[in-house]
Order: structure tokens, then sequence, then C-alpha cells
């Protein structure tokens, strides 16, 4: 294993570690802040509309708030050293932007997928939509506290138990080389009792803010207690009202149902299709050709398992395909039995001219959403947010998946195979820019202690050189990252 200490944690005393970091300065090329600046965030924000009309801009404290999660600081431990020269913002006002109630959060991150795909366009990367899937999935974030607002009892799929937290819904694009996140929505769940399992005390104490109705956070604090197949639909339709196209939805067997299946096939006209697992459930019948009247899966196992299967031996698996109707909609049915397993699943999807093979490798996408959760989770701190203010649930998750887009295009153009390996690098790469600034509070100490032995003012000698210095280092870290100007040319990636 190596050494677990990073870049920022060196000892500058130690000249032996400095000198290491220090022989990297020309190979550090800062390619996430390059991505930053591709992006245009500072546009993004002033066309939306949501500037703030003094003080520090809402593009730099976003900047500030990317770099913090990158480098897996809190705002409170950031803030306390001023970020070695990156920040200098206090954390009152970071918090306040996390809070403000004028800023939607949903456009924000609209905004970044309309620009990612941009970039993709203007550098000619070939990206099919026929074969570009929208996936649907849930997470449970765990809270520590029940005062914080939205926070329920919900059930945890994983330890199959029941937590203090909440449920998110995400949305994310496929496109068969890169899965990212582009919309997402926080639940609560009533419970059987509907008092969202926490005594009439806790509810009273519990975190309530007073909302205008004509800001953007009241119509997202209400989403809280819709139902998400609901909050599916309006995402899915959101999406591609902004342009955000795709040929595909993928989720599993608890959103496959006629109301979600029926408001898929109605985007774009019916050219969107549905493609999930469905749950076996013996209530939930079919309509094949061959059968006089709606059959359940246990009926149609025993029916054509015999006569219709068929082998996959890629996969080791038995299949049965079958036309049907579920309801009113045409849908074609994959009956699945893996290698000596006993179990079956059915797969199913509104593509009727779909064969078993195509359909199969296009679900097995749905596995990025699974992988975007463990590396949100594990890098970028995803569902750790403890404010009270369901606001700050909200900023603090857009967030973090603007900061997985910007990884996943920043990884598209380098040779890195993995996210992981490119978020370490990158981290390494940021807190090289700060060790110039400790460098320069090292030297400035030295030169005390000189001047005090000596007996002659150093400092006010090479004042206006330090000075210079310090201030040619924030220009220069700053400068990148703002984008002020029109131009989004992307820079050179390599």
């Amino acid at each position: 294993m190596g050494n677990k200490n990073t870049v920022i944690d060196a000892k500058i005393g130690n000249l032996n570690e400095l000198t290491k970091v220090l022989s990297v300065k020309e190979q550090a090329q800062e390619q996430l802040l390059v991505v930053m600046k591709a992006l245009g965030i500072g546009k993004i924000v002033r066309n939306l509309k949501f500037e703030k009309t003094q003080g520090y801009t809402l593009t730099s404290l976003f900047i500030s708030l990317l770099i913090m999660r990158l480098w897996g600081k809190t705002i409170a431990s950031a803030t306390s050293n001023h970020f070695h020269g990156l920040c200098a913002v206090s954390k009152n006002t970071l918090y306040r932007a996390l809070l403000n109630a004028r800023i939607d959060w949903r456009m924000l991150l609209t905004k970044i997928t309309l620009r990612f795909h941009a970039i993709l366009r203007e550098h000619q990367v070939n990206t099919d939509e026929n074969d570009t899937c929208a996936i649907l999935d849930d997470t449970t974030f765990q809270k520590s506290g029940i005062r914080i607002e939205g926070v329920s009892k919900v059930f945890d799929h994983v330890t199959h138990s029941f937590i203090y937290g909440m449920k998110c819904l995400t949305l994310a694009l496929s496109d068969g080389k890169s899965c990212y996140p582009i919309d997402f929505s926080l639940h609560r769940e009533k419970g059987k009792k509907k008092d969202y399992g926490l005594t009439l005390k806790q509810r009273k104490e519990q975190f309530k803010e007073k909302r205008n109705a004509k800001n953007p956070d009241y119509a997202r604090k209400a989403e809280c207690d819709e139902s998400k197949l609901e909050m599916a639909r309006r995402m899915l339709c959101h999406a591609v009202g902004h342009g955000i196209n795709f040929k595909y939805v993928l989720a599993d067997s608890w959103f496959t149902c006629e109301s979600l299946i029926q408001a898929v096939r109605e985007l774009c006209g019916g050219s969107v299709h549905y493609i999930g697992l469905t749950k076996m459930n013996p209530k939930l019948r079919y309509q094949t050709s061959k059968t006089k009247r709606p059959q359940n899966i246990h009926e149609l196992i025993v029916r054509y398992e015999r006569t219709a299967s068929c082998y996959w031996r890629k996969y080791k698996c038995k299949y049965i395909q079958l036309h049907a109707k579920l309801g009113e909609q045409s849908v074609r049915i994959f009956i699945i039995k893996y290698g000596r397993s006993t179990h079956w699943k059915v797969l199913l999807t509104t593509d009727t001219s779909m064969n078993f093979v195509r359909a199969f490798e296009l679900y097995e996408r749905r596995w990025g959403i699974e992988v975007i959760f463990k590396e949100c989770r594990g890098y970028l701190g995803l569902g750790k947010c403890q404010s009270r203010n369901y606001n700050a649930q909200i900023a603090d998750t857009t967030l973090c998946f603007m900061m997985y887009q910007m990884l996943s295009l920043a990884k598209r153009f380098s040779e890195y195979e993995t996210l992981g390996a490119l978020f370490r690098s990158e981290r390494d790469r940021l807190q090289v820019l700060t060790l110039w600034s400790r460098t320069l509070e090292e030297v400035r100490h030295l030169l005390e202690v000189l001047s005090r032995e000596a007996g002659v003012d150093l400092l006010a000698c090479l004042s206006t050189v330090a000075a210079r210095q310090m201030a040619d280092f924030s220009t220069k870290v700053w400068a990148h990252l703002l984008c002020d100007s029109d131009d989004y040319a992307m820079p050179d990636l390599d």
C-alpha cells in the first residue's frame, strides 16, 4: 500500500517530500479545472438569472463548493484555513448559497447536462441516440438527525431494515460510454399509519421552513410527498422538454407498471420504449395470442417452458419469448432462468421487434446507475449533508451530481480507465496548486526569523515581490475557472 498522506498533508519542512511535490508542477494540467471552464458555469448562472447583486458571485461560490467536494472537505473544515489560499470565503456565505430559495437547482443541473452534450458534439464524439438510455432508480440517504426537514422512516433494501432518512429518486443517462445523473428528487415515506414513522413530538420538533410559492424551492419541497412514479414521469418529461433525448427507459421491477409504461410511450410521439424487469406477481396478467384469457407468469411458464424455451450459451440461461398485452399496451416478454436456478425472472419491453439478446444487453446498462450511487457515496459524499433545511439537501445533491458529470466528461477525454483513478489524480493536482500558497507562507515565516537575527527588515524589501506572487497565484486559479467570456471552446485535455 502506498503512503496515505495526500499532497496537501505534505510537511513543508521536509525538503525531500517538498521536492517530490514541486517536481510535478509542470505536469499538473488541472484537467478538471479545464472542464469546469469549458462547461461555462458563469454563463449558465447568469442566463438563469439568479446571480447575486452584491458580494461574492454565485459562480465563484459554486466553484468553491465543487472544489471542496472534490477535495473531500466540508464547508467548516475548508473555510477554517481559508482553503490554503484558494478560497477566502466565510462559511456563512457558502451556507447562505446552499439555502438560497431563488436558485432553481434542477434547471442548473439540466443546463450543465446540455453543455455536456454540446461539448461532445463540438468534439465530434459519436453518441448514437438510438442507443441512449434513460435509467430510473432510487437509493437511500441515511440521516443521523430526525429534526432534518423531510426525514422519515424509510425502508433500506440493502440492510432490509427501516432507518431514518430520505429516498433519492434519480434519473441517469447512458450512451454506452458514459453514465451520469441528470435529475433527481428527494422523498419521504408516510408509512402505514401516515405518520412518517415519527412520534407526534418528533414531528413537531422537525425543522420547517416557510417558503414563498413563487420561488423554486416551494415546488421542490412539495416533491417530497409526491409518488415516486409520478416524479419519474415528470423528470422524464422535463428531460425531453429540454432537448435531452433518449430511445429507451430502463428500470427495475419496482417501477414496472401500466401507468409508467404508458407515460414512457407518450414521450416523443411514441418513439421512446420501456425496458424493465417485472414482478412475478400472480395478479399481473398477460394476454397472449395463443390464450383465450389473460394468464399470469406462472401459468405461462407451465404452458411454454417445454415447447417454446430457448437457450443462450453466452450467459448460460434459458428464456421464453412471448408477445403479449399488459392492459392495452403491446409488449414482448422474456421469461428467463439462469443456469441451474429454479427461479425465473421476467424482462419486459414495449419494443415488440426487439430480440432477446438486444433487450438483455440494453438492460445490462441499468447497472450503471448503481455504479453512480457507489462512486458518488465513496468519492463525493452523496447523501452525507446533515443540514436541517431541505433546500440544503437539494443543493448538496445537485452539486454532487454536477461534479460527477464533470468527472465523467474529464474521463471521456482522458486515458483513465476508471472514475476512481481520475478522481484521485484530479484531487492531487488540485492540492498541488494550493501548495504554492502554503510555500509562500512558510517563506514569509522564514524571512521573519532571518529579519530578527540580522536586524534587517527583509520583509519590507521583499513585500512587493511576495504580494505580487500571491496575487499571481490567486489570479491564475480563478481566472482559469471563472468563465466570463462567451468563448466555450474546449481546451486540449490531453
